[in-house]
């Protein structure tokens, strides 16, 4: 419900992050430190980041994104491994968020710190499996790539990187149906 609130605030304010996809996902993306350790995110607002909700509550609390100091003001979760952190650093640049359902075979993107680097890197993924609550992802994953948001061809959020699942010798992501 909160993201839904939000996508349609966004839209009706006027925000476009239309451009090309990929050249978004770059400006929007952040790399988010916690003591624990790191995990990567999404700017949504203009001090509104979208990552996956155990990096907040295993890493403990957000200190750093993108090496700059932050302080969470207010939190917002849905049970399905999404948070949505209000933040006290302005961001210039934020990605639109669609939760729509996603389907068997479609092509997305995502920018992930894996092993914690703070460099990004930009994986292209397919959805192998949907089922009621979780969508499988045929890509390869890390630590660290927890909280990347899933962009689909038009620039929109359509999910978030929440785990890895080894199925027999196979490892697929897997991301929670978004319902905030």
């Amino acid at each position: 419900m909160l993201i839904k609130a939000l996508a349609l605030g966004l839209a009706l304010s006027g925000c476009s992050c239309s451009s090309l996809p990929v050249v978004s996902m770059q400006a929007a993306q952040q790399f988010l430190e916690y003591p624990g350790g790191s995990c990567s995110g999404a700017a949504v607002g203009p001090h509104l980041l979208l990552t996956a909700e155990h990096c907040q509550t295993e890493g403990g609390t957000l200190q750093t994104v993108n090496g700059r100091t932050v302080h969470v003001l207010k939190t917002g979760r849905d049970g399905r491994d999404h948070v949505l952190l209000t933040v006290d650093i302005p961001f210039s640049h934020w990605l639109r968020i669609d939760p729509r359902p996603l389907v068997v075979g479609e092509h997305l993107r995502y920018i992930g710190h894996p092993g914690g680097m703070p460099v990004p890197v930009l994986r292209e993924v397919t959805v192998g499996a949907v089922t009621a609550d979780r969508t499988y992802l045929q890509t390869d994953g890390w630590l660290g790539d927890s909280g990347s948001a899933l962009v689909d061809d038009s620039g929109a959020v359509v999910g978030v990187v929440s785990a890895i699942t080894y199925e027999g010798p196979f490892a697929l992501m897997v991301a929670y149906r978004m319902e905030l």
